[in-house]
């Protein structure tokens, strides 16, 4: 049970980290199809680490960074607009801000 809950967390984690970023970019072309993408692929990203770390057993630190980081930065680096060093500026913050406040969860966890 306490694995279950430590995932949980994870993914609400990695929501709002995605749910930030997509208020931070910008859209290459800013139509309702970009929107419906942008938020289903989003979707597909979380699912595929809930089915990696629920289903699967693989360490939610491994399956965050192969099946969330990588994937959402080449996702959203093909939705914007700007392809230079604002967006892997924003985005390395963003996702370095993440793994620091998944880093203390999961050390509370272990205490």
């Amino acid at each position: 049970m306490d694995n279950t809950l430590a995932i949980i967390f994870e993914i609400v984690l990695l929501v709002f980290n995605v749910l930030i970023f997509m208020q931070l970019t910008v859209l290459k072309k800013d139509n309702i199809f970009t929107k419906v993408l942008m938020y289903a692929g989003s979707v597909l990203i979380l699912g595929i680490y809930f089915v990696a770390t629920y289903f699967f057993k693989m360490p939610e630190a491994l399956a965050s960074f192969v099946f969330v980081t990588i994937p959402t930065a080449v996702f959203f680096w093909i939705l914007s607009k700007y392809k230079d060093t604002r967006f892997f500026t924003t985005f390395c913050f963003l996702d370095t801000v993440t793994y620091v406040i998944a880093f203390f969860s999961r050390a509370v966890e272990l205490v």
